[in-house]
């Protein structure tokens, strides 16, 4: 789904995996059904076979999906992935209501499905695809963060810093499309690059161990420990340890970083949206930056107010964080002030309304007494 490459899976193994998804969805689907439950919300793509499974069993009831992962933009021509992306959207399409992180993916989508379904689509101010089997509406509805509640969280500050030291902010699971190695990269070099009369610099890493069980996420976790260890032991200044490793989820600590960052580093390879972007703009105090590249899902809306990177390499991360501190300091407080007000008004409780209204409306037309979710 982010359009990184694929590996090779042999067709019967993709076809007993995709059997065992729709039992596991079936399994989870039969816990849910109560005749009443008049409408249902379904989100993300490994619970798609539950939309096509929910209609069989009742054909009128209401259902909103919302697609949290991007949808592959750069199609690779290859059979598995044609097979995977059709049985995820034969899935997708059985709700009457799909719902997208950014025009990007709602784009990419209808382009997949125009290819391999005989389907009408209608343009309008909300695209349709109707088919005899199917009738969805599609529309951008990109997740986002209760800002009040996020506000009121506890939170603790980093404790060694000067008030001028810089700090800059990677808050990410351990996964290869989140970059890591590319932000460790580009900072290094600029701590290499550095005179020792500027101000202090710090990178603090935030890494949340992910999916352990595959031996490439246990090497990637390695590799972060092991150039952090490396780059800290041989750094000569007047000060130790310019990069702080924090593994774990330890929450309250990452929202105090999110408070006193300078620079928020964000350069996924492929991200769905990434709400720490988000949660940066609401908590920030201190006119913080933030970079990210293209492929971060929130730039859709929030981009003009970040700098992006023009790819996620370490290089061309380095040159949008140097622009990002040599940036005036009245620009940085419009950009985060902006970026506040941004997120402040597209919440969650505004991009739940979006998902709830339709359905509830759909299923007041349909004699509904009420909808329970």
């Amino acid at each position: 789904m982010h359009d990184l490459v694929l590996p090779h899976i042999e067709s019967a193994q993709l076809a007993k995996f995709l059997g065992d998804l729709t039992q596991e969805n079936q399994k989870l689907l039969e816990t849910a059904l109560d005749p009443v439950n008049n409408a249902y919300f379904i989100n993300d793509f490994h619970l798609a076979p539950s939309v096509k499974l929910l209609r069989e069993y009742d054909s009128s009831v209401p259902i909103s999906f919302f697609l949290h992962t991007p949808w592959p933009k750069n199609h690779q021509q290859d059979s598995m992935a044609d097979e995977t992306l059709s049985y995820l959207a034969s899935g997708m399409l059985c709700a009457d209501f799909i719902n997208f992180q950014t025009p990007t993916d709602l784009k990419s989508f209808v382009a997949f499905v125009a290819e391999n379904f005989p389907v009408r689509i209608t343009y309008g101010e909300v695209i349709s695809i109707s088919s005899e089997t199917y009738f969805a509406q599609l529309r951008v509805n990109p997740v986002s963060v209760d800002a009040t509640s996020l506000a009121q969280l506890p939170h603790k500050l980093p404790n060694y810093l000067r008030d001028e030291d810089l700090l800059f902010v990677h808050i990410a699971r351990s996964d290869p499309a989140k970059n890591t190695l590319g932000v460790i990269a580009a900072v290094t070099q600029l701590l290499t690059d550095r005179s020792p009369k500027r101000r202090r610099i710090f990178l603090d890493l935030y890494i949340v161990p992910s999916r352990q069980d595959f031996l490439a996420y246990q090497e990637l976790l390695m590799q972060i420990q092991t150039q952090v260890a490396n780059f800290n032991s041989g750094f000569v200044s007047d000060y130790q340890d310019p990069i702080r490793l924090h593994v774990g989820d330890d929450y309250a600590s990452a929202l105090g970083a999110l408070r006193r960052f300078d620079v928020l580093l964000a350069p996924s390879w492929a991200d769905g949206m990434n709400l720490v972007v988000k949660e940066a703009a609401v908590l920030n105090v201190r006119k913080g930056m933030i970079v990210a590249s293209p492929k971060v899902g929130a730039m859709a809306a929030l981009g003009s107010s970040c700098i992006i990177a023009d790819s996620p390499h370490p290089a061309r991360l380095l040159e949008a964080i140097e622009l990002a501190m040599k940036l005036p300091e009245k620009q940085r407080q419009q950009m985060s002030s902006e970026l506040n007000s941004l997120v402040k008004s597209n919440n969650l409780n505004s991009w739940a309304l979006e998902i709830l209204q339709p359905i509830i409306e759909l299923a007041e037309t349909r004699s509904a007494s009420f909808v329970r979710l």
